[in-house]
């Protein structure tokens, strides 16, 4: 009678262990799907926000073309959005130009602080502005052309 019980008492046991275990087996398989499911999203955003950044460095590069825009603004602003694009894309080194001409005007105040300038102030840092740009302005132009061609060839 004894060994009829705790037989019994084995396979409860048994079947518990063998209930929780599929409990648990059953909630990694969704943690799973999940992660997978979100890392699906991830990938999608991060291709979306690499295909608008590269519609707005097109879009910039023929402002810079039609003369609509300092250099100085256009430099900062390609190098913001370069950071979104695709590996293959932001390596190309056409960018380098851009990235200097930011860091060559880096010192130079904006918003508030520029508007915390005095009149005189403004006047000669925009003059240097002006030199520092004229002395990258070929290179941005040759590089923005290289930049548009390639962008506009890639297809991802």
């Amino acid at each position: 009678m004894i060994t009829i019980v705790l037989a019994l008492l084995a396979g409860a046991i048994v079947i518990s262990l063998a209930s929780y275990a599929s409990l648990l087996l059953w909630r990694l398989r969704g943690l799973r799907d999940s992660r997978s499911a979100e890392q699906a999203a991830q990938r999608v955003q991060q291709q979306r926000s690499a295909n608008s950044a590269k519609d707005n460095i097109i879009i910039l590069l023929r402002v810079i073309e039609q003369g609509q825009i300092s250099l100085t603004e256009a430099a900062i602003r390609v190098g913001a959005y370069k950071m979104a694009l695709a590996a293959p894309l932001a390596q190309l080194q056409a960018f380098t130009v851009f990235e200097r001409l930011a860091n060559d005007t880096a010192h130079i105040p904006i918003l508030d602080r520029w508007q915390a300038l005095t009149r005189a102030e403004q006047d000669a840092f925009d003059l240097q502005r002006s030199g520092i740009e004229q002395r990258h302005q070929q290179a941005i132009c040759n590089a923005a052309a290289q930049l548009l061609t390639a962008l506009r060839a890639d297809t991802t």
